[in-house]
This record gives C-alpha cells, structure tokens and sequence, in this order.
C-alpha cells in the first residue's frame, strides 16, 4: 500500500498509474491537488499564499519524471483533462 500522489490519501497495490508526461498535460490544462493537501500545510500554517504554494506544487510536478500512483478520484479527475 501506499498514498495518493495527488491527494496523499491511502491507495492499494491496484491504484491506477499514470507517466510523468500524463500529468504534465493535466497540469497544463488545470490539474491542481484537492483543496485538502493545502488546509494545513507548513505553507498555510506559515501564512504562506496558495497561490505561492501552487505555483511551487507546479514546479515540483513538472520536474518529477517518475510514474504517479493515483486513488480512483484523483485517476477520475486527471483523466477529464486528457479529454480536453
């Protein structure tokens, strides 16, 4: 087991698995995480912007080549960018 690289919520063996470049594109087209991993993050507590906060999400998320494990919702959510 292990945790949503999105959301961080606990997904099974099963968890659906996207490329680095699947989520790239999804980020382009306006993949953020839920609203849950900003709600009291060191960068929230802090009195940091989410802005801020999501500008560097962004830049960490680009630069990561490896594969994503997602729960369904976070599957589900990513893949309607791939729609797009």
């Amino acid at each position: 087991m292990g945790l949503c690289d999105l959301c961080g919520i606990q997904i099974s063996k099963e968890a659906k698995l996207f490329k680095a470049s699947q989520i790239k594109r999804a980020i382009d087209f306006g993949l953020r995480p839920p609203d849950s991993v900003w709600k009291g993050s060191v960068a929230e507590l802090s009195g940091g912007s989410k802005t801020e906060w999501e500008a560097g999400w962004i830049q960490m998320a680009k630069r990561d080549t490896t594969d994503w494990s997602l729960c369904k919702t976070c599957a589900d959510k990513t893949e309607t960018f791939h729609a797009k």
